[in-house]
């Protein structure tokens, strides 16, 4: 029985410390995702360490990056709907990373001759 426990165990997804290597979180998925309804953290691991240190606030930039470079309306619906912190941008309203995406072609070296 014991054997089968541990191997139940090590099919369940779990979440560790990346330094010590233990066990914080661990649980089961319904409908492909790992809902965390109450937080049940392992006894080694203090609530003490749930306070948030910062926040930071991106932009709507890093947004399209995170969110798989969708279009500015999009990034602008997923922001608003969610109630997203936002920072001001100061960044080119253009992704190189698009720009490329949509190249046919990338530009030829700079030729020597």
């Amino acid at each position: 029985m014991i054997a089968t426990a541990a191997r139940i165990r090590s099919m369940l997804p779990t979440e560790q410390d990346q330094v010590k290597r233990r066990v914080l979180l661990q649980g089961r998925s319904r409908g492909g995702l790992y809902p965390v309804p109450s937080f049940r953290a392992s006894s080694s691991f203090s609530q003490s360490s749930l306070r948030v240190l910062s926040v930071v606030k991106l932009t709507s930039e890093h947004w399209h990056k995170r969110l798989g470079h969708p279009s500015s309306s999009v990034v602008d619906s997923v922001i608003r709907l969610n109630k997203l912190p936002c920072a001001p941008s100061r960044e080119s309203l253009v992704c190189d990373a698009c720009q490329r995406g949509k190249m046919h072609q990338l530009p030829y070296n700079n030729s020597s001759h």
